[in-house]
């Protein structure tokens, strides 16, 4: 007869078949769904040539045409046109010259919970299984999703002016005023990144000028709407100098906010590194990054378009500036309908008004053909507009993409990419079903406790073939 805990291994060895029978090679389809972003590149597994990757970029149309009215008239001379070459690079030693991030999620499970999924009085109607998993790959899609949108520095947010308050109320103006000594406290900061600081989310505060305040602070809960974020210091929070950090005294309006051991850490395949002239994206054949700034890869680098100074609010000017450096580029803006303008809150707060003002007709993409065809290929939800020089264009609202900023990104030019020797998603090898691993008691001392553990990762790039196709209009009012 089994044993209690041989009941348990044997269901933790049903876990762990299932998951890799039905759901590992489909996660990263499922983790996709969480973010609009995610949801316009192609899945794409490529054969490395060692830890490598290239790809071909046309610097220059051939060129040899030219019109005269001489009918007799020498043919012009033939001049081929140029390539540039990246590379994307897998180096699993080096970060600084890696260009594949990976994507961690782990699950829990306890002893009683293993022996309630087989005791049919605890079963109910709810697969236990299911729940597990169905975490795990929101825990996956939420990070995937939140990937294109994070900074290059780490920074996620700025402490607002009078924006440390007591974590007494959910709405901000109903806190009260921070008390000296609280391990607790609820935080208002700027609107540029506040999406992408979670729940649950494992965060740094640091001074203006980069000085640790206080680290491992844990989000409790986050207050999007409002900008507010709710904190609890933990048992290993602590300053610049290694010294324990029980309250939130320390901390001020202007104080940074990064993810926890992030700071001035940047992500190489993120949007903002992309829009970045001096962020490393692309590599040469050597590993070496190239200088998008130099004449040799001006062609690595996409579009600016600035709407003006700073907080400038959304013209029909600007779309048309946008339009026209499109229609530059591909010589024809209607040719197929693949462009995404990708924004967050502010951004479509303006395209609204702009539709209002200038009667500029936005149609719900589940409503028009366009639409529904878009939807049928990407999963999209947004709206669609058809301008004369950009042509027509899905409307992206993503909650993730950061604020004063549009950007348009045609999907054909986009793919993630994932090493051919991965599956989807790999568990890390462990004692017990090959995945699962008993996890030590609390007090330090060893002893193996009643929970198990299974942690997984999975790999990817996210690379753009026609840099200069993708436009970003920036210095938009962020208040809109």
């Amino acid at each position: 007869m089994a044993s209690p805990i041989q009941d348990v291994t044997a269901l933790l060895q049903a876990w762990a078949t299932t998951f890799k029978l039905v759901y590992a090679d489909g996660i990263y389809d499922k983790a996709k769904r969480f973010g609009r972003t995610t949801r316009m590149w192609a899945n794409t597994k490529r054969q490395l040539s060692g830890n490598k990757i290239q790809y071909e970029v046309k610097r220059f149309h051939n060129r040899g045409a030219q019109a005269t009215r001489d009918l007799m008239a020498l043919q012009p001379p033939h001049k081929p046109g140029a390539y540039d070459r990246f590379n994307v690079q897998f180096d699993h030693t080096s970060p600084a010259a890696n260009d594949f991030t990976m994507f961690q999620a782990a699950v829990t499970t306890t002893y009683w919970d293993m022996k309630k999924r087989a005791d049919e009085a605890f079963k109910g109607n709810y697969d236990f299984l299911q729940r597990d998993i169905d975490e795990l790959v929101a825990d996956v899609g939420e990070t995937v999703a939140k990937f294109p949108h994070l900074p290059t520095d780490g920074l996620l947010a700025t402490i607002a002016t009078g924006g440390v308050r007591n974590d007494d109320a959910f709405i901000f103006g109903d806190t009260t005023s921070y008390t000296s000594g609280s391990s607790t406290c609820a935080i208002q900061v700027d609107a540029v990144s506040i999406a992408v600081i979670g729940q649950g989310a494992n965060i740094e505060i640091r001074s203006s000028g980069g000085v640790l305040i206080v680290n491992n602070v844990l989000v409790t809960r986050v207050e999007p709407y409002e900008k507010v974020i709710h904190v609890k210091i933990t048992s290993t929070s602590v300053d610049s100098a290694g010294n324990p950090v029980t309250t939130f005294n320390g901390i001020a309006a202007t104080n940074k906010i990064y993810t926890n051991g992030s700071y001035n850490v940047g992500v190489a395949g993120s949007l903002a590194a992309f829009f970045n002239p001096s962020a490393t994206y692309y590599r040469d054949e050597n590993g070496t990054a190239i200088s998008r700034t130099g004449h040799a890869h001006k062609q690595l680098m996409p579009r600016r378009v600035s709407a003006g100074t700073a907080n400038t609010d959304l013209t029909e000017l600007h779309l048309r500036a946008v339009g026209e450096t499109l229609a530059w580029t591909e010589a024809d803006g209607n040719a197929k309908v693949t462009r995404m303008t990708i924004m967050a809150r502010d951004g479509y707060n303006q395209l609204v008004r702009l539709q209002r003002d200038e009667r500029m007709r936005m149609i719900p993409a589940l409503e028009s053909q366009v639409g529904r065809e878009l939807n049928l290929a990407y999963g999209f939800n947004g709206y669609v507009f058809h301008d004369p020089t950009l042509g027509t264009v899905a409307a992206v609202v993503d909650d993730f993409a950061e604020y004063g900023k549009i950007r348009f990104l045609d999907q054909s030019d986009w793919e993630m990419v994932q090493p051919t020797s991965q599956s989807s998603f790999e568990f890390i090898p462990s004692t017990i079903a090959g995945i699962w691993y008993a996890m030590g008691e609390a007090d330090g001392s060893g002893t193996q406790s009643l929970r198990y553990s299974a942690r997984g990762l999975t790999t990817a790039a996210f690379v753009c073939t026609w840099p200069e196709n993708q436009v970003e209009l920036v210095n938009l009012n962020t208040a809109a």
